[in-house]
Parts: structure tokens; sequence; C-alpha cells
């Protein structure tokens, strides 16, 4: 009977891994998506960027942390770099104790 067990949860423990695998690759295939077929303002908010209406992106390119950038309506941002938080990963390799950050 503790056979059966073993050979139950192995095949648990593989589903669990399959399922991982196949959502990350969904993830990938999203990322892909959002950044080659669709236009940079769609890639933003994709990213968590949030962005009003009428708004012109000419570029691909955000931070590290885009869910921190607000953006109005009517604007248009061409040629341009909006950093958040830039030092964080300088510190956070001469301290790697004391970081301990988390998207809220």
């Amino acid at each position: 009977m503790s056979t059966l067990w073993g050979i139950i949860l192995i095949d648990c423990m593989f589903n669990i891994q399959l399922f991982k695998m196949i959502r990350y690759i969904i993830d990938i295939v999203k990322r892909f998506y959002y950044r080659f077929c669709t236009n940079p303002t769609e890639y933003a908010r994709f990213l968590g960027v949030k962005i009003g209406s009428d708004v012109l992106c000419g570029y691909h390119h955000w931070s590290s942390e885009p869910y921190l950038i607000t953006i109005g309506s009517n604007c248009q941002l061409t040629d341009c770099k909006i950093h958040t938080h830039g030092g964080v990963i300088l510190f956070e390799r001469k301290y790697p104790i004391l970081i301990c950050l988390e998207k809220w």
C-alpha cells in the first residue's frame, strides 16, 4: 500500500512541475507577443504602467519596476528614459541581507 502512495505522490509532484513549466512557457509567449507584436503603449500596460487615454509611447524600454510609473492623459513619450529606484540594485549587491522589497 505504501508503494501506491509513493507512486501517487511522485505523479502529483510531476504534475505540479509540469504545470509550472507550462505556465512559465505561456508567460514567455505573452511577454514576447506584447513586446514585439503590439504597440509600445500596450506593452507598457502589460508590464503594469498606469497610462491614461491618448498617450503615445515611442519605445519599449521600461525600468525594473514599471508598476511604479503613472502617466497622465494626452502625453507623448519619445526618446526618453524613466528610471524607478535605480540605486537599489547597487545597494543590494553590497548589502544583500538588508534588502527586503516587495510589490505592495
